[in-house]
């Protein structure tokens, strides 16, 4: 992208809405190429194209007059600009100019001892300087007198030395540039890979260019671990949780291998190897092999001498020129099975150059390069030691590694499994896919980058990714043996790996199974066991010899021998036993086979350096016992039916009774109702019978002051009939009686909490005075000639000492409430937006096209008076075109104004001193500095007469109570006198409920009184009565003199 001269620093993006996609960018830096990905709107983390759709951004910063190329652009500067275009400046990061060397021949900038600064690389570039302002006009419209020289008007051409760290900070602020772009928000964070050759000094140097490029740097993660980040989340195909990995990472002139073993998601490196700079690796190295070959086919077309390598200027531009053409010719090999085409524009001598080659052609030329690669992974697998066949997933990283030949090749000479997992197998290629190789550490690094960014307010945590501790693995797998008598189980039964070899400790597994009981016959069957193992994984190596021909050869014919092939398969072999597990429990019926009877259970697995433990449990029994915990938390009491009081008592002992009875069935007590606890053993009663209340009702009036059995005569002739077991209502009070002190603690916290929620209220109440009074103060632009009064100064220099006064009350006040809470849970939300929005988004084309045909349909039978364009609600804006209702809502949506006026309230309006009476006769004309909070006061003051009218201040509630009030009572005028009841009886089930005491109830008289003491001059103005203004204006002056005040 071109940019002038010195403005490589990117520009800060406008502000945008706050979204949920984190803000973070992985940056893959490599020497040749790079990539970014960052965060899409579906929430998955991708590589994406720069604003010139490049998703491989070439590492690359050329100067041409005022310009500055930096990336993709830059490349085609090496054919005519070669001396001011700079690559491969991410390997001299950190390094020394004498480090450097200087026999590799550069087709870019050289590299040169910095002047200034001792043994420093530097690149020395040059360009021109902006040409000078010119002198300043006269009023004359000519240049003022000046002695000094007159400047030049063109650019001034200049020489500039570059570090390659100042190059590296300029070609990183344009990959943050683009990103940026992408996101539409500033970056909050990045993580830039760094790869496995580079020194503490080297990454120290990388940290700082990307920080001078104004990005800030969360990690430098290492290659293997981005590989590890991006294979270990959801969106990548494939894989088990326990595999081993193989990562091959291709460079332009590097090669490095790993080989990781993956469990659970964590990741252990068994062994790695880097070369660099050597021949016949790389993506160099092929590009040479091609230059090699293409350099002869031009040769033998257009009879004009091509050398290679090259020897003059021309020959250096030409294959400049090729390279440049490669690139395209490569990424098509990758990408198709067809030939590639090759197209230069006068490639040497003004001879233009057209060729294709085919993808068989090209593996056999890249053969060198294939070959080693594979020998270097050969050599890490035996230098492990491990076998191709333990490899279960091979991870490709980089564009050289796209190519299918180099795939095949491996599987081939390296003799992987056909099982092992790829891009190829599982059809991941292509740029943007989940395992592009091109994009695997980019992806990498922005997911690790939005791990770092959730967790930036936990520094130990973030201390903790800076550190790599060494911790032990386990040598040899773990498992489960289930032996059984069948011939098909080499060890004797069925094996289940649980912890696989090289795994980190300590570590745990869980295992969910279903066994076959033993130990009896049908449902007495509740033993289960099995056996813990320690395995060798082994490769057992079997050679298959080849079928005979059906039909004999001729005599002509020789025979040839076929050598036998090999089968590898993977096995175990007992190394030793850690022990035997039995357990019991109740198993079910087995539907599949008769008499079986099986049991899933649960076993668990807890791997440390001090050892192994394991435990085994049902999971039927776990659900009981928790089911059972669960019940013992629940604070419910014993059902039982209040109704019942014979059970209550000990049963009467009758002879004729109990025969007729036999047949009974005890229900046990009812769920219906709950028996009330008695809270004092003063409300308990006297016990009785119904003789002595038959015999109480045939006396006469008189005899009402017979003498009663008292409570103590009741209780000890009853003692004989109270002896025996506990009944349910006792073990339910002396329970609820332990419970007593914590309910009055609770008690009184309940009734704290209403003392200050009416302590507040009081507050509220009386600073609604000095509400009202402050809306008539003077507005800020008519403030200042008040000021200049001594008596009003000094009353507002005392109302804002008041007013801070009381927002530091507030504001303690709100964190003691804070403090004495353990923890504040904010509410859920009732309904998630995100799914909202995206049903909206999914319907939207539907119901435009339901209001397309509706609006069509009405206007065609419609009278015109009725259209949509005629309505007040959908007003166009252009009366004389008839418009659908869809391009009606579409404007009145694109009118912000009037959208967000209607979701405005209305407040209430007042005089403000200073002001005159015309001020109110814009009734559109809103005072922003006006705070009127009417209808929260309004509603305050509702809640303040329904808690203390006992919750009937409601109409509704009122008009209920006056029809009570007026209904006539029902008295029974045809019963004697002697046999009226003498009991009241209530009809309403509310009068049987425990009254709730509220302190200070309310009647009407007082809620008349509180409305005309607060609102009084609202309502006397409403009934048209006068109002003293005099009067309140002399009030107002005598607060102004005594000073503000906010109670009292």
């Amino acid at each position: 992208m071109a940019k002038p001269n010195g403005t490589a620093a990117p520009t800060p993006p406008p502000a945008t809405a706050k979204t949920n996609i984190p803000a973070v960018v992985g940056i893959n830096f490599g020497n040749s190429y790079a990539s970014i990905a960052v965060y899409t709107k579906e929430g998955q983390a991708e590589c994406i194209a720069n604003e010139n759709g490049e998703r491989q951004i070439a590492c690359a910063v050329s100067f041409h007059g005022e310009e500055i190329y930096v990336g993709n652009q830059a490349m085609p500067q090496l054919v005519k600009n070669a001396q001011n275009t700079i690559t491969g400046f991410r390997n001299l990061l950190g390094k020394k100019f004498s480090e450097i060397d200087q026999s590799t021949a550069l087709k870019s900038a050289p590299i040169i001892q910095h002047p200034t600064e001792p043994d420093t690389p530097a690149y020395e570039v040059e360009i021109l300087q902006p040409a000078p302002t010119p002198l300043p006009l006269s009023a004359a419209t000519t240049p003022a007198a000046s002695h000094a020289a007159t400047p030049r008007s063109e650019p001034i051409p200049a020489k500039r030395i570059l570090t390659p760290q100042e190059v590296a900070t300029m070609f990183l602020s344009s990959l943050l540039q683009s990103a940026t772009d992408f996101l539409g928000k500033p970056i909050l964070g990045a993580v830039i890979n760094s790869p496995p050759s580079f020194s503490q000094i080297q990454k120290d140097a990388l940290k700082k260019a990307a920080e001078d490029a104004g990005v800030r740097v969360l990690q430098l993660l290492d290659e293997p671990s981005a590989v590890l980040t991006a294979t270990t989340s959801p969106h990548w195909p494939g894989g088990a949780e326990d595999r081993t990995q193989l990562i091959i990472d291709v460079g332009a002139s590097s090669l490095s291998l790993a080989v990781v073993a993956l469990r659970s998601g964590l990741g252990y490196i068994q062994g790695s190897r880097h070369t660099n700079n050597v021949a016949n690796v790389g993506g160099d190295a092929l590009t040479a092999l091609l230059v090699k070959y293409f350099s002869k086919e031009f040769t033998k077309k257009t009879k004009v001498d091509f050398p290679n390598p090259p020897s003059s200027k021309e020959d250096i531009r030409a294959t400049t020129k090729l390279v440049l053409a490669l690139e395209h010719t490569k990424r098509t090999l990758s990408a198709s099975p067809a030939p590639a085409s090759l197209s230069v524009e006068s490639l040497h001598s003004g001879n233009d150059y057209t060729a294709t080659i085919a993808r068989m052609r090209f593996d056999l030329l890249a053969a060198p390069v294939y070959n080693t690669i594979s020998s270097e992974i050969k050599s890490l697998l035996e230098s492990i030691p491990l076998d191709s066949h333990d490899i279960d997933e091979v991870v490709y990283v980089g564009g050289t590694a796209c190519l299918p030949g180099l795939d095949s090749h491996l599987l081939n000479s390296v003799g992987f499994p056909e099982t092992v997992k790829t891009c190829f197998s599982n059809l991941t290629m292509g740029s943007g896919a989940v395992g592009d190789p091109t994009g695997v550490l980019s992806v990498g690094c922005a997911l690790q980058a939005a791990l770092l960014l959730e967790i930036q307010n936990s520094p130990e945590l973030l201390a903790a990714f800076d550190q790599s501790p060494a911790v032990k693995t386990s040598a040899r797998t773990i498992g489960m043996l289930f032996p059984t008598a069948q011939e098909e189980h080499e060890m004797g039964g069925l094996f289940i790996a649980v912890l696989h070899k090289n795994t980190p400790l300590p570590a745990r597994r869980v295992f969910e199974l279903e066994v076959t009981l033993s130990g009896g016959e049908s449902d007495k069957a509740t033993k289960f066991g099995f056996e813990l193992w320690e395995v060798e994984e082994r490769i057992h190596v079997e050679k298959i010899a080849p079928p005979k021909p059906e039909e004999p050869l001729e005599d002509d014919e020789e025979e040839e021998e076929e050598e036998p092939e090999e089968v590898k398969t993977k096995k175990f072999e007992k190394a030793g036993c850690l022990g035997v597990l039995l357990g019991e429990t109740k198993g079910t019926a087995s539907k599949g086979k008769k008499g079986t009877y099986t049991a899933n259970i649960r076993v668990e697995f807890i791997l440390t350096e001090g050892g192994l433990s394991v435990v085994a449990r049902d999971e039927k029994e776990e659900k009981v016992l928790a089911e059972t915990l669960a019940q013992l938390d629940e604070a419910a009491p014993v059902d039982f039916d209040p109704e019942d009081v014979l059970a209550r008592s000990e049963p009467l002992q009758d002879s004729v009774l109990e025969p007729v009875r036999e047949h009974y069935v005890d229900v046990g007590p009812s769920t219906l109702r709950k028996l009330q606890s008695i809270a004092d053993p003063k409300y308990d009663g006297v016990k009785t019978s119904r003789k002595q209340l038959m015999e109480d009702s045939d006396h006469d009036n008189d005899d009402d002051d017979e003498k009663v059995p008292s409570e103590s005569e009741g209780s000890a002739s009853e003692s004989e009939e109270d002896e025996g077991p506990p009944t349910p209502a006792d073990d339910l009070s002396t329970s609820l009686q332990k419970t007593l002190d914590a309910d009055r603690k609770k008690g009184k916290a309940v009734a704290q909490q209403i003392a200050t929620w009416e302590t507040l209220l009081d507050a509220r109440i009386g600073l609604q005075k000095a509400v009202s009074v402050s809306q008539k103060l003077p507005s800020s632009s008519q403030l200042s000639r008040y000021t200049e009064v001594k008596g009003c100064r000094e009353a507002l220099d005392k109302m804002l000492d008041e007013a801070f006064l009381l927002s530091d009350e507030l504001f303690d006040l709100q964190e003691k409430l804070l403090t004495a809470n353990e923890s504040a849970v904010p509410p859920p939300r009732k309904r998630p937006t995100d799914a909202a929005s995206a049903l909206e988004h999914a319907y939207h084309q539907h119901l435009v096209q339901n209001l397309n045909k509706w609006s069509t349909k009405i206007q065609a039978v419609a009278p015109a008076a009725l259209l949509p364009s005629n309505r007040n609600a959908f007003s166009s804006r252009n009366s004389q075109n008839l418009k659908s209702a869809v391009q009606l809502i579409d404007e009145t949506l694109l009118d912000h104004r009037k959208l967000v006026a209607r979701t405005q309230v209305r407040r209430g309006k007042g005089l403000r001193l200073g002001e005159g009476d015309e001020m109110e006769e814009d009734e559109d004309a809103v005072d922003v500095e006006m705070f009127d909070d009417t209808d929260f006061y309004q509603q305050l003051l509702r809640d303040v007469i329904d808690s203390r009218s006992g919750g009937v201040a409601g109409a509704d509630n009122w008009m209920a109570l006056q029809r009570q009030r007026k209904a006539k009572k029902k008295v029974d005028t045809k019963a004697s006198k002697g046999r009226k009841i003498r009991y009241e009886t209530h009809e309403k089930l509310q009068n049987f409920m425990v009254p709730v005491l509220v302190p200070g109830l309310w009647h009407e008289e007082q809620i008349d009184e509180l409305f005309s003491s607060l609102l009084g001059r609202g309502f006397e103005g409403a009934l048209g009565k006068d109002v003293e203004e005099t009067a309140q204006e002399e009030r107002m002056g005598e607060e102004v003199l005594r000073g503000f005040k906010i109670f009292g």
